[in-house]
């Protein structure tokens, strides 16, 4: 008899598991390659400033990217959270301690208890200020590439996300990245015009995942670690044609040589004045993607 309720129970179990999958997957086009291919910066190499000038200014701070302008990065990588009043900011950590030195979540506080508060560098309190997310676009979304990296997957913040998308028309230069398959699933569906980008998402040994992915909501992009990187997953990429797509993070000058050794072309860079100029970072990307 306790059998007999084992096997119903766990065929009941795998029926619910089931039916949520089938269902994406037919919502999501069936399983295939995707009929369009969105192309940055004119398919050349992509240089992301991490943060913005993270060795030199504070972390995601206005000062930090108007110095990358000027260093010459047409592309920026940011994070994203949102307050308790429901305010997209940019901001990395969830703890507001580190960047802040105050207690408290980033999320149990609203938008405007932030404006009396200093962005910490090095230990220092510096002049700069969190920015929130429409600070950040009005100055930025018509000269950088932007890569939005999101730091909570609740449907509030995709919904939000839509909302900009539409409010500042930034389809073009704007990219949403996220390890929730889920999260980005659903930002495709609202909106398919969206470029988006999978973290964490294809490693070695789990290559199959972008063959189980739905044709319409398989991402733009995939992104991981350097350091999870090999020469079996870079053929997996070439093989797949999908080594435009692969974008590489926590990049500094100890590890440069490594992302020119395994032919990657886009990165997120930590960067530094050992590194040289961006254009010549560039240009020896761009000549990984010719051989």
């Amino acid at each position: 008899m306790i059998k007999k309720i084992l096997k119903w129970f766990g065929i009941s179990m795998a029926i619910v598991i089931l039916i949520p999958v089938i269902i994406i997957t037919i919502i999501g086009g069936g399983f295939g390659e995707r009929s369009t291919d969105f192309l940055l910066n004119e398919g050349n190499p992509i240089v992301f400033a991490h943060r913005g000038m993270t060795n030199y200014y504070a972390e995601n701070s206005m000062e930090s990217f108007i110095q990358c302008e000027k260093m010459g990065f047409n592309a920026i990588e940011i994070d994203i959270r949102i307050t308790k009043d429901n305010r997209l900011m940019v901001f990395h950590d969830e703890s507001c301690k580190r960047l802040l030195g105050i207690d408290g979540n980033i999320s149990e506080m609203n938008a405007e208890e932030f404006q009396d508060l200093h962005l910490i560098h090095k230990d220092l309190k510096t002049n700069n200020k969190v920015l929130s997310l429409d600070q950040f676009l009005i100055k930025f979304k018509d000269s950088q590439i932007i890569y939005l990296d999101i730091k909570d997957d609740r449907k509030i913040v995709a919904d939000s996300l839509l909302h900009y998308f539409q409010k500042y028309d930034m389809y073009k230069t704007v990219l949403v990245a996220d390890e929730s398959f889920i999260f980005m699933s659903y930002i495709k569906f609202r909106d398919p015009n969206i470029i988006t980008i999978m973290e964490e998402g294809i490693k070695e040994g789990r290559e199959w995942y972008y063959y189980l992915m739905p044709r319409n909501f398989k991402p733009d992009f995939y992104a991981s670690f350097l350091f999870e990187v090999n020469e079996e997953l870079m053929k997996f990429f070439i093989d797949t044609k999908l080594l435009h797509k692969k974008i590489v993070y926590a990049v500094t000058h100890e590890n440069i040589d490594d992302v020119y050794e395994l032919g990657i072309q886009n990165i997120i860079l930590d960067y530094d004045t050992t590194l040289g100029s961006i254009s010549e970072l560039e240009l020896r990307l761009k000549n990984n993607s010719l051989n």
